[in-house]
């Protein structure tokens, strides 16, 4: 029976396989598993060999699930930290097998966990993270980028790892614990991309950008250099819209989504069927995206774009998408929708999030979402193995797991993908 690498057995209460009728406890590492283990000994975590680095899936109890390499059938570990997570963010690469895993729950409280000495969650199980002077219930956003995490604490602005993407107009230091960025307590949302990060701040909600400027996806109508320092977004860098009512920011690996006033905003690459709705070639200041029959609708409220699709939300719980569909775009077959409108996947108007991986690699697109408070995925299902299934793409949203989600994202590195939720059942 191979050990469970990468987890601490201390947290896990219990083990069983589900449809197998086998259970195994792997604190006492007694008991039996029938589930088949793969020849090479290594058990697989959402897809990726947790001697490498776990993968996690967590509800409020929280639960994590577990999967063999090809049938993808789960194993339910039980936690013993009880928490209920409202948004989670993952940093790390599998080449210096270096990860962490960040989740803010209801109290507004940081917990992390993970194998990293680089961005100070280097604890094998749950602890919470707390600071000198940094408020212990404040947090209020996280998220992580290429080597880059940074949160929202009482309108304060903090980063964690490489400074490179966290604006604070230094070069490519690392920072092992969270250190203010400015003195500013407006900070209102934050979003991080591969190498760009964007920030939503001020009374007036404006937009502000960072980071690498390749592609244009920083929005500052350059596609060179690096932006060091937070920089707004002036006037002149929307296209039929204004810097202000900001309420909703993404990245990708090399994109940015912008919302204002129900318009949405691309910048960045524009490739691969013309992932956002646009003429191909990269796009260096937000420009308007989001039609329908050739008219732009003005009721977007959520979305992303990555490198093959767009994907929005409308106000009224709508999912429309655009780009490539090669690689299971939810829409039920892989047909392209390359015509500059969206279009309307289903007809379910209880949406309330959608997310896809940041890699560039066509083989692990996958995709997560929300809806009527369950979480879904589709896309690249032979990496990740997400679902039960021998499909290698799954192309219709299917569930993850039945019962309420909180909080769900794809995370992609090196290698294989796995998802990160806050599912209770």
């Amino acid at each position: 029976m191979s050990k469970i690498i990468g987890v601490d057995a201390s947290s896990i209460s219990g083990i069983s396989g589900l449809g197998t009728g086998g259970s195994y406890d792997p604190v006492a590492e007694t008991g039996t598993f029938t589930e088949t283990i793969p020849s090479s000994g290594l058990m697989r975590v959402g897809g990726l060999r947790n001697d490498q680095k776990p993968g996690y899936a967590y509800d409020p109890s929280p639960k994590v699930l577990f999967s063999t390499d090809k049938d993808g059938l789960y194993l339910k570990a039980q936690f013993s930290t009880d928490s209920s997570w409202t948004k989670i963010a993952v940093v790390g690469t599998s080449i210096s097998q270096e990860v962490a895993t960040y989740a803010i729950n209801s109290d507004g409280e940081l917990w992390g966990r993970g194998k990293s000495s680089l961005w100070g969650a280097s604890t094998s199980s749950w602890s919470q993270i707390t600071q000198s002077g940094i408020s212990s219930s404040g947090w209020t956003d996280i998220d992580a980028g290429s080597g880059t995490v940074l949160g929202i604490n009482s309108g304060k602005l903090y980063a964690i790892g490489s400074r490179l993407y966290a604006g604070d107009g230094g070069t490519n230091y690392l920072y092992t614990t969270f250190y203010q960025v400015g003195s500013d307590t407006d900070w209102v949302s934050i979003a991080c991309g591969a190498y760009h990060s964007l920030a939503i701040k001020g009374a007036d909600n404006k937009v502000y950008s960072c980071g690498t400027n390749s592609t244009g996806r920083t929005g500052l109508n350059t596609t060179s250099g690096n932006t060091l320092s937070w920089t707004l977004m002036d006037a002149t860098n929307l296209d039929n819209g204004t810097n202000e009512d900001i309420t909703f920011i993404a990245c990708a690996q090399e994109t940015s989504l912008v919302i204002q006033n129900g318009k949405a905003f691309f910048c960045g690459q524009n490739r691969y069927n013309n992932n956002a709705g646009l003429s191909t070639g990269a796009k260096s200041v937000l420009t308007q995206i989001g039609k329908d029959s050739g008219t732009f609708k003005t009721d977007w409220s959520k979305g992303y774009v990555g490198n093959y699709t767009c994907h929005l939300i409308d106000t009224s719980g709508r999912l429309w998408w655009t780009g490539s569909g090669a690689y299971g775009a939810g829409t039920g077959g892989t047909s392209h929708q390359a015509d500059g409108n969206f279009a309307q996947i289903g007809s379910d108007t209880n949406w309330t999030f959608v997310h896809s991986s940041a890699d560039a690699f066509s083989s692990q697109i996958s995709f997560v979402a929300i809806k009527g408070g369950n979480g879904y995925f589709w896309g690249r299902n032979d990496y990740s193995n997400i679902i039960d299934s021998s499909s290698s793409t799954i192309t219709t949203p299917t569930l993850i797991n039945s019962g309420s989600c909180s909080a769900i994202t794809p995370i992609i590195g090196a290698g294989p993908s796995w998802v990160v939720g806050s599912f209770s059942s």
